[in-house]
């Protein structure tokens, strides 16, 4: 499954892209929006992204900064520009730095969702050409989880992409990603947020540890994005679950 990002600074642009590419049939992409850069990085270094469409002026980093760093450390997404800007230095940098595609907001959904399909396309194709460089051995898949799952333990706070840690093993990471949802019978990535929740939970009864200091233990670029990460999952902030925890305490 090739999973989509949506990056613009512009929610109600964010949103309503959103919208468009969840009423299209992507054989069940599941769609990602953020409006920053920095929970772009979170976003793209826990789910398994393979299309990201990418507004260039945004405030922090630029689109084409963002670029440079999601070709370095996820090379196989395809991103896709979505911008006002029409001037042919962005348009000729893009493309230098390996853009799928560049493409100016006025020129409506079609030419959006086309330059969607192209990139999905790609990316079965790369994935379908890569999937026999790995012969299936039972042994070795049970081995490899093994070996992942105690990285993963062992480096809360390192880089737990799909790419990354499907290196590890050499695998594809398409296959490692439906391997591990067969074996452990959840996603590769609701397994690494259980886990980074059980650590930062036990972290939260120490009250000597500061809950910034918690967020870069397991993996978190800002003490912000930790917060809301632990509120989405557990419904109490990280300091409103340390302090009733705490005050149960004789």
């Amino acid at each position: 499954m090739a999973d989509i990002l949506v990056i613009d600074d512009e929610p109600l642009i964010a949103d309503d892209l959103c919208e468009l590419i969840r009423e299209q049939d992507y054989s069940g992409s599941a769609i990602y929006k953020v409006y920053n850069y920095i929970d772009a990085l979170q976003i793209l270094n826990e789910k398994n992204i393979r299309v990201v469409l990418l507004d260039i002026n945004m405030p922090g980093k630029t689109g084409l900064e963002l670029q440079q760093i999601i070709n370095e450390k996820w090379p196989f997404c395809k991103i896709i520009f979505l911008t006002g800007y029409s001037k042919f230095e962005y348009i000729q940098q893009a493309l230098h730095n390996r853009a799928s595609d560049y493409i100016l907001k006025n020129e409506g959904d079609e030419k959006i969702l086309q330059a969607i399909s192209r990139a999905l396309n790609e990316q079965a194709a790369e994935d379908n050409r890569d999937l026999p460089l790995h012969q299936v051995d039972p042994i070795t898949d049970h081995d490899a989880l093994n070996q992942i799952m105690e990285h993963i333990d062992l480096h809360l706070n390192s880089d737990l992409s799909l790419v990354n840690l499907s290196g590890m093993v050499h695998m594809n990471p398409s296959y490692f990603s439906r391997l591990f949802h067969e074996k452990m019978e959840q996603t590769f990535s609701s397994y690494i947020a259980e886990k980074k929740i059980e650590m930062a939970s036990a972290f939260l009864l120490d009250e000597s540890i500061a809950i910034k200091d918690i967020a870069s233990m397991v993996g978190f670029w800002s003490p912000a994005s930790f917060s809301k990460f632990f509120k989405k999952k557990l419904s109490i902030s990280p300091r409103k679950f340390r302090e009733s925890h705490l005050s149960k305490e004789p």
